[in-house]
C-alpha cells in the first residue's frame, strides 16, 4: 500500500509580500451537500447509511458501488495564490467483504514540470480489510504555488477490482498554510469585527452607500448620527527590533463638507504600561453628495518589546450626515537593502537601477544608498558593465560572492547588503550582456531561436587576444548542442567582431528536460563570463512504454495482441514492438492508454505501423484519440484507418503516421484497434508511439490610436492627432503629449489580459516632433495587475533626441520582455519630458507579442 503523508513540491518563482493566512475556496469537501461544487462522471454516489461510515459528518463519496465499473472521475477548480503554501488532506477508504485492493489517483494541477503536467500526481493503494469493514488512509500533501491562478484538484478511481468492494472518499480539505508575515487579523473586516476589540459606536458595513477599498466590507464609525466614540484595537505579538509598517485606508462618507478625524496609535507594553510608537490624528474633509473621500496612510515603527497594540479611535468633531470609515488595515515587516560598489582602491560611485520602487517610491541610485521593502519582495538590480574606467566583476551579498552576472534578483527575506565589485579589465566588452534562452520539442524540434549574436568590442587602448570556451563544469566535455563561430581572435583598440552561437542537430537527441551551459570569454587581461545558456526540450506527453520495451505494461490490452522481439520482427525503435493477430490468430486486438494533457495546448501523435507479411494481403490499423467526461462533454479528436499492403517474403512495410489535435480536457484516451480482414501469413505491427506537445503559436496584439483613446485611462495633456505635422508610424492616428506648449504631464494606461508565466515582448514607436534641439522623454511601465504593493515587470525612461531638421520627427523603437505572474498587467506611458516649447512627445504602433515557450 502506498500512502503519501507529506509530499513537498516546490517551484522557484517570484515571491510576493503576504498579508495574512487564507483558506483556499474548496467547498463541500465532506459531501454533505451531495456533489455540489464538484464535477463528476462515471460510477460514484454519495452515501450516508450503513455499511458506509464517514470520517466526518454524515455522508461520504463511494466509487464503483454495487459492483459497478471503477471509472469514477471527480474534480473541482481552485484559485491558488502565487507564493503561498497549501496543504491538501483527505481520507481514502476501502469498504470490502474480501481482501482485494482499491486504488485512488489524486492529481493537483499546480507547478507542472516538463515531465509531469501535474504538481501532485500520486496513487493511494488500500488493501481490503474484509468482513464489511472499512480501512481508512488519511492522506496529506503540501506544495508551494509558483504560479497563481485557477487549477484543478482531481480524484480518479483506478481500482482493478469492484466485486464486494468499494472505494471511498471523505473529509477533503485544502488549507493555505503560508506563514504570516504580520499577525494582524481581519484587516479588511470581511469577517465583520472578529479579531478586534470593539468599544463605542463602530460596526461592520457593506453595500451602498459604503464603498470598501478592498473586499465587500469595511468598518464604520458613528453611523446613523451616533456619537463619535468608537474604538478598534488589536494586541499583537511582533519580534522586538523588527521594523514594521502599518498601512490602512481611512475615509469620510459625507453628505456635507464637515470633517471626520481618526486617531491611530501603536504602542508597546511593559508590565501593563503602554508606551507610544505611533500617535497621529488624520483629518478628512467631507466631499458631500454621499461620496467617500479616502486617504491611504502608512506609519513605520520598531518595538523594543514583543507586544504591541494597534488602536483606531474616532475623534471626529461632527457626526450628522457623515460617517468615518476604515478599511484594508495591513501590518507588514519592512527590511532594508544596502547597496554599495567597490574597487581595489575603495568605494566607488556607480549608478544602479532597481525595480520595483521601494515602499518610499524610490528606485535606483548612485552608490552607496539604501532602500526599504516589504518582507518577501523580489528586487532586481542591474550593475553597469563598467564604472569609473573599471569593469564589473561580481556581486557580493553580506561579503560573500553572490553572482557574476550584473543583473540579479534578490528575495527580501531580511535585511541585506549588496556590493557590486569592479576591477581592471582588458577593455573588451560583450554586447548584449544577456543569456541565450532556447525552447523546442524533444526529439523533433524546432528549437527557437536557433542562433544568437554577440559583439565583442575592444574599447581599451591595448590589443588583446580572445577566445571563448565552454566551462559548464571543470573537466566536463563542452555541451554539444551549441557551437560558437568564430571562437577566437585578436582585436586592436577600436575593433569589434560578431560571434554567433548556433543550436545544432545534437539538440534533437536530448531527452525532455532543461539543459544549462556556461561560456567564458577569455582575454589577455581578464575573463568575462557570458550569461547562462538555457535549452528547454519540452516533454512530449509521452505514452507510458510507447516503444513496448516493457512489454504491454502501461497499456490496457484486449484480444490478440502481444509484445514481440527477435526475428522476424524488426522494430523501428528499441528491440520490442507490439504484434497483432500473430500466429494467424483472429484480428481483434486492442491497446489503449489515457494520457494527461493541458487544456487548449496543441499536440502531435506519431507512431510507426507496419505489415510483416509473407504475401501481399493487407493489414489495417484503426487509431482513435477521444475524450469523455459525460454525455454532454465527449468527442473524437483523431479517427483514421491505416491500410498497409503486404510486401511479401517475410519483410515488413512500415508507415510513419502523424496527427495533430488540440486538447479539450486534462486527459485524452489513445486507442489502437486491429481491423484487418486477413491474418494468414502476416502480422500487424506497431512501434514508437509518442505524443509531443507543440509550441504555442506566437500571438501579436497591435495597439494604435485609430479609435482615439478608447480603452485607455488618460490624464493630463495627451490627445490623438492625425493631420500634419503629425506622421503616424501605423494607421492614420497617433497619441501626442504636451501639444501646443502645454505642461508635460500626460499619462495613459491600459489593463491588458495575459497568460500567467508566458513571456511577452512589448515594442512601441516613441517620437519627438521638434522645432528645436531639445529632447523628449517617455516613461514606460508594465505593472503586475494584482492587489498589494506595485510590482513592475518593466520600468524605464526613453529619451528621444531632436530630429535633424526643424519640424521633423525622430522615432525610436524600444523593446522589452516580461513574464507576468498573474492574468493581467497594467501598461502605462507617462510624459516625463523636461521641456515643452516648440516640441511634442509622440507615441504610436504599440505591439505586444506573446512569445512561443
Amino acid at each position: 500500500m502506498k500512502t503519501i503523508i507529506h509530499s513537498s513540491i516546490t517551484m522557484a518563482a517570484c515571491v510576493i509580500a503576504l498579508s495574512g493566512r487564507l483558506s483556499a475556496d474548496l467547498v463541500n469537501g465532506g459531501f454533505e451537500a451531495g456533489l455540489s461544487g464538484w464535477f463528476s462522471s462515471g460510477h460514484m454516489s454519495v452515501e450516508s447509511a450503513p455499511p458506509y461510515l464517514p470520517t466526518e459528518g454524515t455522508k461520504l463519496l463511494a466509487f464503483n458501488s454495487a459492483n459497478s465499473s471503477p471509472n469514477g472521475f471527480l474534480s473541482t477548480e481552485i484559485v491558488f495564490t502565487q507564493g503561498h503554501r497549501y496543504r491538501l488532506e483527505f481520507d481514502a477508504g476501502n469498504l470490502s467483504y474480501n481482501s482485494q485492493h482499491q486504488r485512488l489517483r489524486v492529481q493537483v494541477g499546480v507547478n507542472p514540470s516538463p515531465t509531469s503536467p501535474f504538481g501532485i500526481d500520486d496513487i493511494i493503494d488500500i488493501p481490503g480489510p474484509g468482513g464489511g469493514a472499512t480501512a481508512w488512509v488519511p492522506a496529506s500533501y503540501e506544495f508551494d504555488v509558483g504560479v497563481g491562478g485557477q487549477a484543478s484538484i482531481i480524484f480518479t478511481d483506478i481500482s482493478q477490482a469492484t466485486n464486494a468492494v468499494d472505494l471511498l472518499l471523505d473529509h477533503v480539505r485544502l488549507n493555505d498554510i503560508t506563514p504570516l508575515t504580520a499577525p494582524l487579523v481581519n484587516g479588511g473586516f470581511e469577517s465583520g469585527l472578529a479579531g478586534w476589540t470593539v468599544l463605542g459606536n463602530v460596526t461592520s458595513q457593506s453595500g451602498s452607500p459604503y464603498a470598501p477599498t478592498e473586499g465587500t466590507k469595511l468598518a464604520a464609525f458613528n453611523t446613523a448620527n451616533s456619537a463619535p466614540n468608537g474604538s478598534l484595537s488589536q494586541e499583537l505579538a511582533v519580534p522586538s527590533g523588527q521594523l514594521y509598517r502599518i498601512n490602512f485606508d481611512v475615509g469620510n462618507l459625507a453628505y456635507n463638507s464637515l470633517h471626520q478625524r481618526l486617531r491611530v496609535q501603536v504602542s508597546y507594553r511593559i508590565f501593563g504600561i503602554f508606551y507610544p510608537l505611533v500617535d497621529d490624528t488624520i483629518d478628512i474633509t467631507g466631499a458631500g453628495g454621499g461620496a467617500t473621500t479616502w486617504l491611504a496612510k502608512g506609519y513605520d515603527f520598531t518595538s523594543p518589546n514583543g507586544l504591541v497594540i494597534v488602536t483606531f479611535t474616532d475623534v471626529s468633531p461632527a457626526t450628522n450626515s457623515l460617517d468615518l470609515v476604515l478599511d484594508r488595515v495591513r501590518l507588514t515587516p519592512v527590511v532594508k537593502l544596502d547597496i554599495s560598489a567597490s574597487s581595489p582602491g575603495g568605494a566607488i560611485a556607480a549608478s544602479i537601477p532597481i525595480t520595483p520602487e521601494d515602499i518610499d517610491a524610490h528606485s535606483g541610485g548612485v552608490t552607496p544608498f539604501q532602500r526599504r521593502y516589504f518582507q518577501g519582495a523580489v528586487v532586481t538590480l542591474s550593475a553597469p558593465a563598467a564604472s569609473g574606467g573599471l569593469v564589473f566583476q561580481q556581486w557580493k551579498k553580506s561579503g560573500v560572492n553572490f553572482s557574476n552576472t550584473p543583473e540579479i534578483a534578490v528575495t527580501m527575506t531580511g535585511d541585506a547588503a549588496l556590493e557590486a565589485v569592479y576591477g581592471p579589465g582588458s577593455g573588451l566588452t560583450l554586447s548584449p550582456y544577456e543569456g541565450f534562452e532556447i525552447t523546442g520539442a524533444a526529439g523533433t524540434g524546432p528549437f527557437t531561436p536557433s542562433s544568437k549574436e554577440y559583439v565583442i568590442s575592444n574599447t581599451g587602448g591595448v590589443a588583446s587576444l580572445w577566445f571563448i570556451a565552454n566551462e559548464s563544469k571543470p573537466g566536463a566535455p563542452a555541451a554539444d548542442w551549441v557551437t560558437c563561430s568564430p571562437s577566437s581572435g585578436y582585436l586592436l583598440p577600436g575593433e569589434s567582431v560578431t560571434v554567433t552561437f548556433n543550436v545544432n542537430l545534437q539538440a534533437l537527441n536530448l531527452p525532455p528536460g532543461t539543459y544549462v551551459t556556461f561560456f567564458m570569454l577569455h582575454t589577455d587581461f581578464g575573463d568575462i563570463p557570458i550569461p547562462l545558456f538555457n535549452l528547454t526540450a519540452a516533454a512530449g506527453v509521452l505514452p507510458v512504454n510507447g516503444g513496448f520495451e516493457s512489454g504491454l505494461a502501461g497499456w490496457i490490452a484486449g484480444g490478440n495482441v502481444a509484445a514481440r522481439t527477435g526475428a522476424p520482427y524488426s522494430p523501428t525503435e528499441g528491440t520490442t514492438l507490439a504484434a497483432f493477430n500473430a500466429a494467424n490468430s483472429t484480428p481483434n486486438g486492442t491497446i489503449e492508454q489515457s494520457l494527461a494533457t493541458v487544456i487548449g495546448k496543441r499536440y502531435r501523435l506519431q507512431f510507426d505501423v507496419g505489415n510483416l507479411a509473407y504475401n501481399s494481403a493487407h493489414q489495417r490499423m484503426q487509431v482513435a484519440v477521444t475524450y469523455g467526461l459525460s454525455y454532454h462533454f465527449s468527442g473524437t479528436l483523431v479517427s483514421d484507418i491505416i491500410d498497409i499492403p503486404g510486401p511479401g517474403g517475410g519483410a515488413t512495410a512500415w508507415v510513419s503516421a502523424s496527427y495533430d489535435f488540440t486538447a479539450p480536457w486534462v486527459f485524452v484516451n489513445l486507442k489502437f484497434t486491429d481491423v484487418s480482414q486477413a491474418t494468414n501469413g502476416l502480422d500487424l505491427v506497431l512501434d514508437n508511439v509518442r505524443l509531443i506537445q507543440l509550441p504555442d503559436p506566437v500571438e501579436i496584439t497591435v495597439l494604435g490610436f485609430e479609435n482615439g483613446l478608447a480603452g485607455w485611462d488618460a490624464s493630463g495633456n495627451v490627445a490623438v492627432f492625425s493631420a500634419a505635422p503629425y506622421s503616424p508610424t501605423e494607421g492614420s492616428k497617433l497619441a501626442g503629449f504636451n501639444a501646443a506648449n502645454s505642461a508635460p504631464n500626460g499619462s495613459i494606461s491600459l489593463h491588458f489580459p495575459v497568460s500567467p508565466s508566458q513571456t511577452y515582448k512589448i515594442e512601441f514607436d516613441a517620437g519627438n516632433l521638434a522645432y528645436n534641439s531639445q529632447q523628449q522623454r517617455i516613461q514606460v511601465r508594465v505593472q503586475d495587475d494584482f492587489s498589494g504593493p506595485p510590482v513592475y515587470l518593466v520600468s524605464d525612461i526613453v529619451s528621444i533626441p531632436a530630429p535633424p531638421a526643424a519640424g521633423g520627427t525622430t522615432w525610436v523603437t524600444p523593446s522589452y520582455q516580461f513574464t507576468p505572474p498573474h492574468g493581467s498587467v497594467i501598461i502605462t506611458f507617462t510624459d516625463v519630458s523636461l521641456t515643452t516649447n516648440s516640441l511634442d512627445l509622440l507615441l504610436d504602433n504599440i505591439r505586444i507579442t506573446r512569445l512561443a515557450p
